[in-house]
């Protein structure tokens, strides 16, 4: 099997497009530190100095990048739990399971967030490998989730004809969700996969795709 080079290559351009260094007062790490430090950007006026340069502002950037991605993670991961909640149920409760059936890729969003958090909080490589891994598990949930989830509208749509545009409307968004979660995991992995392997681990696999 061929991996299609340019699709490849055009998703990882866009997401090395995609750094912040915004609300570096939220995200740098602290005095508190676990485990393996993999954050080395320097601080204070060598900071400035590197910056005058062009040396550090890519690094933190991603490092910036990887923070903020994680919490619209969590946001993403609780958004259809409470919409579960403030959607009026009706006697079969329907439309509350159909908005909180996902729990499962819910759950795994929502720890690849919290992980992810912690990894640049607590400068700790280890939980930047689980993040990593965890969100590459959260692909598969993911799009084991869209096929029952296309293949359930169908079946509703067409055993309740005259709800069908709601459940169409509905059904649209669920999608849409899954889609714009597993977007932020694609990228999430591609921003943090240098950090946790390094460069010649993400090289060699795009190798072997490509063969």
């Amino acid at each position: 099997m061929r991996f299609p080079r340019d699709i490849g290559d055009d998703i990882e351009n866009i997401a090395g497009d995609i750094q912040t260094s915004w609300g570096e007062e939220y995200w740098w790490p602290g005095e508190a530190q676990i485990g393996t430090k993999w954050i080395n950007t320097a601080k204070g006026v060598a900071d400035r100095v590197l910056a005058v340069f062009g040396l550090n502002d890519k690094e933190k950037g991603d490092i910036g990048a990887v923070f903020w991605i994680c919490v619209i993670q969590i946001i993403f991961a609780v958004l259809p739990g409470i919409l579960a909640c403030i959607t009026p149920k009706r006697d079969d409760r329907r439309d509350s399971k159909s908005m909180a059936s996902g729990n499962g890729s819910s759950f795994f969003a929502f720890l690849v967030g919290i992980m992810g958090v912690l990894a640049v909080k607590l400068d700790c490589k280890e939980l930047l490998i689980a993040t990593t891994i965890c969100a590459l598990i959260s692909l598969i949930f993911t799009a084991l989730f869209l096929i029952i989830t296309v293949i359930g509208i169908f079946i509703a749509a067409c055993q309740d004809c005259r709800e069908s545009i709601k459940i169409l409307f509905v059904g649209i968004f669920i999608i849409a969700w899954i889609l714009a979660s597993s977007i932020l995991n694609v990228f999430l992995v591609i921003k943090a996969w240098p950090f946790a392997f390094g460069d010649d681990a993400l090289d060699e696999i795009k190798e072997k795709m490509n063969t």
